[in-house]
C-alpha cells in the first residue's frame, strides 16, 4: 500500500522574538533615540564614560537588563529543578541532623541505664552484705543466749 507524504510537515522556523519580546526592546531603545554614539570614533564620550566608571558613577543605561519574561522556557525548568534539589538536599540534611540527634539521645539514655543500672547493683550488694551481717549477729546473740 502506497502512503501519501505531505512535504510541508517540516517544522517552520519561527521568529527569533515574541511580540512582547520585541515591545520590551523598542520601549528600551527609543528612550536613547536621539542618542547615535560611535564607540570606535566618540572620544569625549568614551573618556567621560571611562572616568564615571573609575570614580565609581553608575548610571541605569549602563546596567545589564534581563527581564524574567526573556527567560527561555528550559532555563526557568533548570531553575525550578535545581531549587528543587536544593531543598531535597537540605530535607535530607535536616532528617541526618534529627537521626543524629535522636542516636545521641538513644545513648545518653542507655548510658544513664546503665549507671543507674550499676548503682542498683551495688546498692543490692550493700544491703546484701548488711543482711548476712544482720543474720551473723543474730546468729551470735542465739548461741550467746543458749549456752
Amino acid at each position: 500500500m502506497l502512503r501519501v507524504v505531505d512535504v510541508n510537515l517540516t517544522k517552520k522556523r519561527s521568529t527569533n522574538y515574541t511580540r512582547e519580546e520585541e515591545l520590551l526592546l523598542v520601549s528600551q531603545v527609543a528612550k536613547f533615540k536621539n542618542v547615535i554614539e560611535c564607540k570606535l570614533t566618540d572620544k569625549g564620550n568614551n573618556q567621560r564614560k571611562e572616568y564615571e566608571e573609575k570614580q565609581g558613577v553608575i548610571k541605569s543605561e549602563n546596567d545589564p537588563y534581563t527581564a524574567r519574561n526573556l527567560e527561555a522556557a528550559s532555563k526557568k525548568s533548570g531553575v525550578s529543578s535545581n531549587m528543587k534539589h536544593g531543598l531535597y538536599e537540605k530535607l535530607i540534611m535536616l532528617a541526618e541532623e534529627e537521626i543524629k540527634k535522636n542516636r545521641l539521645e538513644q545513648e545518653e539514655i542507655l548510658i544513664k541505664r546503665q549507671r543507674d543500672n550499676e548503682k542498683h547493683d551495688r546498692e543490692n550488694e550493700e544491703h546484701r552484705k548488711r543482711m548476712e551481717l544482720l543474720d551473723l549477729e543474730i546468729e551470735a546473740k542465739r548461741r550467746m543466749l543458749n549456752n
